[in-house]
């Protein structure tokens, strides 16, 4: 019978493992196996022989024995699988102090006048009209007019064109250049 290649790397691996569980370092820096409690035991492990002192190689039974006493405690199982949370509770609140403090909300304003002017006539009737644009829109407005059902128009006073923010009642003026 003939062994592929693989077959020889696979059995030459399995010889390496049991060569170093068997021979393998027993120095000071090697992991000892947990003791169980003697309680936990009927009888007490045997004790390893060491063959090593009398030219022999240990016997495969007494490593499988030595294996078989390998028994964590009760505290190690319990921690094994033991819950853990990432939790981390909210900052404490501010003091009482810096919540009396009150900002009082602000006054509301009206927006910015949103027309210009363009200019003026008078009527055959003697009334003023005047001429004012909003974006693309021209508006030719007389004392009393309302505009966009937001703004009505007052008159003149001196060199400014009056008009009222109805929502706010606030009033506003816009700049004449020039006109009488």
């Amino acid at each position: 019978m003939k062994i592929a290649p693989r077959e020889k790397a696979l059995i030459g691996i399995a010889l390496a493992v049991a060569g170093f569980v068997a021979f393998g370092p027993s120095g000071s820096n090697t992991v000892e196996p947990a003791r169980a409690p003697a309680a936990t035991h009927a009888t007490p492990p045997p004790e390893p022989v060491d063959r090593a002192a009398f030219g022999e190689p240990p016997p495969v039974g007494g490593i499988m024995t030595r294996l078989a006493h390998r028994v964590a405690g009760a505290a190690a199982d319990a921690a094994l699988f033991a819950t853990h949370s990432w939790y981390t509770p909210p900052p404490p609140p501010p003091p009482a102090a810096t919540a009396a403090i009150v900002v009082a909300p602000p006054v509301p304003t009206a927006p910015p006048l949103p027309f210009a002017y363009m200019g003026s006539y008078r009527r055959a009737g003697g009334k003023q009209v005047y001429f004012v644009t909003r974006n693309d829109r021209i508006y030719d407005v007389s004392a009393g007019d309302t505009l966009d059902g937001v703004y009505t128009f007052e008159g003149l006073s001196g060199a400014n064109l009056v008009f009222t923010y109805k929502p706010l009642k606030v009033r506003q003026t816009l700049a004449v250049d020039g006109e009488p």
